[in-house]
């Protein structure tokens, strides 16, 4: 059975990207977008280069 999260609609997610969105352009030292179209492996070498423990 799909989980609260699963049963929400598209417009909720748009709602959420928009606000991490907003959120990284104001603290942008706090927050670091990711681009996953890249390759997983030219991902993590990106978040490397910024030294982020993960």
């Amino acid at each position: 059975a799909p989980d609260k999260f699963e049963k929400m609609d598209l417009d909720f997610f748009e709602k959420v990207r928009q606000e991490y969105l907003r959120r990284a352009k104001a603290d942008p030292k706090r927050f670091y977008l990711v681009d996953a179209t890249k390759t997983p492996e030219a991902i993590w070498n990106e978040l490397e280069s910024l030294k982020i423990n993960l």
